[in-house]
């Protein structure tokens, strides 16, 4: 996640998980390729490998490969939210006059090794409810550098009124 254009009118803040969807897309074509092979060998498990691991691959991209942007315009006094992926773009709109600024949840998340990993997300925070700048949770230390952001831009705007 990061900022990509920081104006006294305009801030945008992008999530776009690139290293997910290449690894994801190494993933896909690996399980393909060797099924592939496999199924040229007159081997019936290769269909397994392309259509398994494959099929895998792509739901895997499809739900954990997605751009996310929030855009905060006080021209227009809105604050939007865009997410894109494979199954379209979805846009929301909210009154900046009702944003409140950002903060970072956390959650804990346990491994199979029952190691305790703290993972984070930058939420939005409205006069009614809370919303996620992206659905991702993650342990990377760009939250705290996202959310100061996000508060300084508003506390910009604030002290300029």
């Amino acid at each position: 996640m990061k900022v990509k254009h920081d104006a006294p009118d305009l801030l945008v803040i992008e999530d776009a998980p690139w290293l997910v969807g290449a690894a994801l897309i190494v993933f896909i074509l690996s399980f393909c390729a060797i099924g592939l092979f496999l199924l040229g060998a007159g081997d019936w498990a290769g269909l397994v490998l392309f259509l398994g691991g494959g099929g895998l691959g792509f739901g895997a991209f499809a739900v954990f490969v997605q751009k996310s942007q929030a855009i905060f315009d006080r021209r227009t006094g809105e604050v939007i939210l865009r997410r894109r992926s494979l199954f379209g773009e979805t846009r929301e709109s909210h009154p900046l006059a009702e944003f409140g600024g950002a903060e970072i949840a956390s959650r804990m998340s346990r491994s199979k090794q029952g190691t305790t990993i703290k993972m984070r997300r930058v939420e939005l925070i409205f006069a009614e409810h809370r919303l996620p700048i992206s659905e991702v949770w993650s342990n990377g230390s760009h939250h705290l550098r996202i959310s100061r952001a996000i508060n300084d831009w508003l506390d910009k705007g604030r002290g300029a009124a």
